[in-house]
């Protein structure tokens, strides 16, 4: 379980493909032990705090976006929640995170509505960051990206809230920083989980992600 570009992620294959699309999103040179130089779209700054790998399945290649608009949501999607996988059903005991036969069928909806959130938020607040998988996917980076192309095609700008919040009850930060100028006071318009974050980005690993919509 490696540490790669000072983040540590659970699935390596996973990580390094989707540190190359962070790399190269910031137009430099990805070269950690396996060297990329993908062109990928100019990031925006977060307005959230971002996790990084995911689920699998959907296996097999890219789906195409149906249009701009479509592609542009999903990479929100993918650059904010890729860390994010639901939970396992109370009743199973062991199984990987990325065993989609195990997951908890609330905790997917949960996720599936989150992503969609974000997806219309990125509309009124432009201050999010985006990514999509490089070139040489595999088939966990493959699967990530299709699940924010099945949300972003069911984003319609109807959902609440300005910013969002993603966070590792009792670990770490609960509400936003201050700098941010958002969330300081009240409760979230709307919240979201619990899920599992695998590891990577800035949220703590555990197995009690939330995140948490705010008005202002």
């Amino acid at each position: 379980m490696p540490w790669i570009n000072s983040r540590f992620y659970a699935n390596p294959l996973f990580g390094r493909g989707l540190e190359r699309a962070r790399i190269a999103s910031a137009n430099r040179v990805w070269s950690e032990e396996y060297p990329e130089l993908e062109q990928q779209p100019t990031p925006q700054p977060q307005s959230g705090k971002a996790a990084a790998p995911t689920s699998a399945a959907h296996p097999g290649r890219i789906r195409p976006a149906h249009h701009g608009t479509i592609e542009g949501k999903a990479s929100v999607g993918y650059a904010e929640t890729a860390g994010l996988t639901p939970q396992k059903s109370p009743s199973v005991k062991h199984a990987g995170p990325y065993d989609r036969s195990k997951w908890d069928r609330q905790s997917l909806d949960q996720l599936r509505e989150a992503r969609r959130n974000i997806m219309d938020i990125s509309e009124r607040n432009g201050n999010v960051r985006h990514a999509r998988p490089g070139k040489n996917a595999g088939s966990i980076e493959t699967s990530v990206w299709n699940d924010n192309l099945d949300a972003a095609e069911k984003s319609n700008g109807s959902m609440p809230g300005h910013y969002f919040f993603i966070r590792q009850a009792g670990v770490g930060p609960q509400r936003p920083p201050k700098d941010a100028r958002f969330g300081q006071k009240g409760a979230p318009v709307r919240s979201y989980g619990p899920f599992v974050n695998v590891g990577g980005g800035d949220v703590p690993k555990g197995t009690r992600t939330y995140i948490d919509i705010y008005d202002h």
